[in-house]
């Protein structure tokens, strides 16, 4: 599959729209036990057995409308209260059942993913209180600006249809880009107080870089998104790509910063003269590394972990993966000098982000920002 068409760029920008939190009023109950280890829950239910140890609140009400993005959700019941950061589920609806996990599973009534806690991590004195029948329960659930570890949202949409979810995403950007006019027609419909402004061009990564910038959208219509910001998704340092709208080889091969000739393998084994291509594929990470290897080429391309999709080195394991292997050549991945990376091993293992150190090694050496944030990215394996 080729991107060869010329697409007409719209775009918007501002502030993004000030969206009311989701809020749940709830109660307590006896058997709340708050044990669960991977998610929190508030259920509609009026009674719950001990069994059901990821709830938090029963009987709940829920106002407002899905959100999109980082959120915390600060949790309240009898004089005490906790902070949960997550990431929202643009596809939940309020009535369906909610529930916060840890991981970036978005099951059918999930709420939110990747929190930083789960029931068990709640502090004793809210369980105690969440444990008493005539307790009420409040929940507020807010947008935040950026992800967890500082990073800016990219996300790229491939949708048909003014739905629940286009809108989501549209009050919670803060850039809007449009690749074709199908596109910009949905935009238009979904949001018609938004005011067209001039595409951004390469300028997306400096506004990020200057905290001017925190979400943007791509929405595209035909093809695969992601044409217009192919530098931006070269710099996993800066956002969190998220993949919508799309199979999930499909979506791996749209996160990637390369562009070219894309061939969707259906078999585990590759031949080297496959990876003249990007390649979209499903198939254990250690016999594609092999292949890149064989080919004489690095294993570097696309990995897709639920929505999220990461540029980088393939992870060395035996799992089976979703990736876009992109043609790339082993000097594009050059390693570091042993002395700088024994320094910067030494600092990651202190705890140091990768951003920081990528940024050390890229003025140290004359790297690109690229090049150094998979080198340092590779020590940490």
């Amino acid at each position: 599959m080729s991107r060869s068409r010329a697409a007409r760029v719209f775009a918007w920008a501002g502030t993004p729209e000030t969206v009311a939190p989701l809020r749940f009023s709830g109660r307590g109950h006896p058997a709340i036990r708050a044990t669960h280890h991977k998610t929190l829950e508030f259920t509609d239910a009026a009674e719950i057995t001990g069994r059901a140890t990821c709830v938090i609140a029963v009987g709940t009400t829920v106002t407002g409308a899905a959100l999109a993005g980082p959120v915390r959700l600060t949790i309240t019941a009898g004089g005490e209260s906790s902070v949960v950061e997550a990431v929202a589920n643009p596809d939940w609806r309020p009535g369906e059942t909610a529930v916060v996990r840890r991981s970036s599973n978005r099951a059918p009534g999930t709420l939110a993913t990747d929190a930083d806690l789960a029931a068990s991590d709640l502090p004793r004195e809210l369980t105690a209180a969440l444990s008493t029948s005539d307790a009420e329960v409040d929940v507020v659930v807010e947008p935040l600006r950026r992800h967890s570890d500082g990073r800016a949202g990219l996300v790229l949409l491939r949708t048909d249809t003014v739905d629940d979810r286009l809108r989501a995403e549209l009050a919670a950007a803060d850039l809007i880009i449009a690749e074709d006019e199908r596109a910009r027609d949905l935009v238009r419909v979904a949001a018609p107080d938004l005011a067209p402004d001039r595409p951004p061009g390469n300028e997306i990564s400096a506004m990020i870089e200057r905290d001017d910038l925190d979400r943007v959208l791509v929405v595209s219509t035909v093809d695969l998104p992601g044409d217009t910001v192919s530098e931006l998704l070269g710099r996993p340092e800066l956002v969190r790509v998220e993949v919508a709208g799309l199979p999930a080889a499909l979506a791996a091969a749209a996160a990637s910063p390369h562009r070219g000739p894309l061939h969707l393998a259906e078999r585990p084994a590759l031949r080297p003269a496959d990876l003249g291509a990007r390649v979209a594929i499903t198939a254990p990470a250690d016999a594609l590394i092999a292949a890149a290897k064989a080919a004489g080429r690095p294993a570097h391309g696309v990995l897709l972990d639920g929505p999220w999709a990461t540029w980088g080195p393939l992870p060395d394991v035996r799992d089976e993966i979703t990736c876009c292997l992109d043609p790339i050549e082993e000097s594009e991945v050059d390693g570091l000098p042993d002395d700088l990376a024994a320094t910067l091993k030494a600092l990651a293992e202190d705890g140091v982000p990768t951003k920081t150190l990528a940024s050390a090694a890229a003025s140290a050496l004359g790297w690109s920002r690229n090049r150094a944030y998979d080198a340092v990215s590779r020590l940490r394996r």
